[in-house]
């Protein structure tokens, strides 16, 4: 993938969400391709999972049984900027669009997602529980989530 943006430098790429070993991979991309708008493709995903591909830089999240139509339609909202998530079976478009996680916060992300304490994960990153719950907090202002449960992938 890190080739073919290389090369070609599209506006817009549609990415297969199966195809990626994490989210942090298209956290990566966004970092590598920050002028790329990336569309991400899923198996039905819940309203938390494409608010967390949005906070790891995708533009647009579509669950892949998306009509054609929607999904061109998806690709040039996307060239404009704008994030397109799925909902109830529709895409809602956002001309805001929600915040970006931090590196940082991407990283607690993972290890909340992992199933870690606060206190394992402050360990890990060599921070304060304080911190780790701060940045617990600003993840479940950012995706929308209320719980750690929510933060889960659904398998």
């Amino acid at each position: 993938m890190d080739g073919a943006l290389a090369t070609h430098e599209p506006d817009v790429a549609i990415l297969n969400f199966a195809s990626l070993a994490s989210p942090a991979d298209l956290r990566d991309l966004h970092t590598r391709f920050p002028a790329v708008r990336l569309l991400v493709l899923a198996d039905n995903p819940s309203p938390a999972e494409s608010r967390q591909m949005i906070g790891f830089g995708a533009t647009a999240c579509l669950a892949k049984n998306t009509e054609a139509r929607d999904v061109l339609h998806a690709i040039y909202l996307a060239s404009r900027g704008l994030h397109v998530l799925p909902s109830t079976g529709q895409a809602v478009y956002e001309t805001a669009g929600p915040t970006p996680l931090t590196p940082r916060e991407a990283d607690v992300l993972e290890l909340l997602q992992s199933g870690s304490s606060n206190a394992e994960i402050a360990a890990t990153l060599h921070v304060g529980i304080e911190t780790v719950r701060t940045h617990a907090r600003n993840i479940y202002r950012k995706l929308g989530v209320r719980t750690r449960r929510e933060l889960r992938p659904t398998v």
